[in-house]
């Protein structure tokens, strides 16, 4: 934090839910992604309480119905949640897609705003191939999902570290939506829903896609 300038936290952060047993690894599999959403959510907002909410692989489906409903079940949970992994929505039947959003709507009625990483595959959820795999969180109607940028020179000293050669090239003129064309390893995802409707504010734009694209679903 201090080689980029930032604060030191306000305060310590609070884990609820499952902690790792004796025996069991901490890694990247594990907990990377949320390992990432906490780093950002303390740059973003250093002064702010932080919550790592951790959800055990043998509760429910070990993923996010698991989650929407413990929080749910939760008298005084954290009004903005940030998520960065997923699955494929077509590996769900219907009646759990349906439950899940009931969750998920339940917490946007509670005030509360969960904000989903759209995937790293374009217009797949889980492969880079052309597929239309859509994501089973960030395809709800109840969430907000968010795609990926890339910085640009001036973001120091992210483009003078080792790391950025994995990243992608700091040759963009600022923000740009992150893309393996342009250079990164991923492509921000977007898709639509296998199961949810499509909302009518997307029509326009999903038509004009499926009439000029070359890689259109089936």
């Amino acid at each position: 934090r201090q080689a980029y300038g930032l604060e030191k936290l306000a305060n310590d952060v609070t884990v609820v839910g499952r902690k790792a047993q004796p025996g069991e690894e901490t890694n990247f599999s594990t907990s990377g992604e949320g390992s990432l959403d906490l780093q950002i959510a303390s740059i973003l907002s250093p002064k702010s309480d932080l919550t790592w909410w951790a959800v055990s692989p043998y509760d429910m489906d070990g993923f996010m119905l698991a989650y929407a409903v413990q929080v749910n079940d939760a008298e005084d949970p954290p009004t903005v949640h940030s998520i960065s992994w997923g699955a494929a929505e077509a590996l769900y039947p219907p009646a759990f897609v349906t439950r899940m959003d009931y969750e998920l709507m339940k917490l946007a009625l509670r005030g509360i705003t969960v904000i989903v990483a759209s995937g790293d595959n374009g217009i797949s959820a889980v492969n880079p191939g052309c597929n239309f795999l859509s994501d089973l969180a960030g395809s709800s109607p109840w969430v907000t999902a968010v795609g990926a940028s890339m910085p640009s020179l001036a973001s120091a000293p992210y483009c003078v570290e080792p790391v950025k050669e994995q990243l992608g090239a700091c040759e963009e003129p600022g923000p740009i939506t992150c893309a393996t064309t342009s250079g990164a390893a991923v492509t921000s995802a977007g898709y639509w829903s296998v199961y949810r409707a499509e909302p009518a504010w997307q029509r326009t734009e999903v038509r004009h896609y499926l009439e000029t694209s070359d890689c259109a679903p089936c």
